[in-house]
C-alpha cells in the first residue's frame, strides 16, 4: 500500500483520478473475495499474496480517491474538506468493522462454541460482503462526476 500510493498518486496527476481509483477498488474487491476463498490449508504464500494484492488496491484507490476530493473544492475550503474526508474514512472503517462483525454473529448466531468451520465460514462471508462493498465503491467512482484539473491534485 505504501509503496502504491505514492505511484497512484503520480498517475492521477497524468491521467485523473477517476481510473486509479476505480482500478484500485477492483483490485482491492479481488482481494477480498480471493481472501473469502480461503481455508486452513491455503498456503502461507498464498495468504501473504493475496493481502499484498489487498493492499495494492487500496494504495491505488487513497491517493488519487483524496486528490479528486480535495481538487474539487475551492483552496480556502481544502482544510475542512480534508477534515470531513478523514472523518469519512473513519466512518468508512467503523461501518466496515460493524457490518462484518454483524454478518459474523449473524452466522454464528447463538452457539456458544461454534465449531472451526462455522467460524471459518463466518468470516469467509464477510469479507466476501466486504468485496461486494468495493465493487459498488468501484461503481461509485467511475460514475462520480468529473472536476476541473488543480495542479498536484490530480483530476
Amino acid at each position: 500500500m505504501a509503496i502504491t500510493a505514492s505511484f497512484s498518486g503520480a498517475l492521477s496527476d497524468r491521467v485523473g483520478s477517476r481510473t486509479p481509483a476505480t482500478l484500485g477498488m477492483l483490485v482491492l474487491a479481488l482481494g477480498l473475495f480471493l481472501l473469502s476463498r480461503m481455508d486452513v490449508s491455503t498456503p502461507l504464500i498464498l495468504v501473504a499474496a493475496t493481502l499484498m494484492i489487498s493492499g495494492l488496491g487500496i494504495g491505488l484507490f487513497t491517493s488519487p480517491n483524496s486528490s479528486a476530493i480535495l481538487g474539487a473544492v475551492p483552496p480556502q475550503q481544502r482544510g475542512v474538506a480534508n477534515g470531513v474526508l478523514g472523518t469519512a474514512r473513519t466512518l468508512g472503517m467503523v461501518l466496515g468493522v460493524g457490518i462484518s462483525g454483524a454478518v459474523y454473529a449473524s452466522m454464528i448466531g447463538q452457539n456458544a462454541a461454534p465449531a472451526p468451520s462455522e467460524i471459518l465460514a463466518a468470516a469467509d462471508m464477510g469479507l466476501l460482503v466486504a468485496s461486494v462493498v468495493a465493487v459498488v465503491g468501484a461503481v461509485t467512482s467511475a460514475t462520480r462526476p468529473r472536476v476541473e484539473h488543480v495542479p498536484g491534485l490530480g483530476h
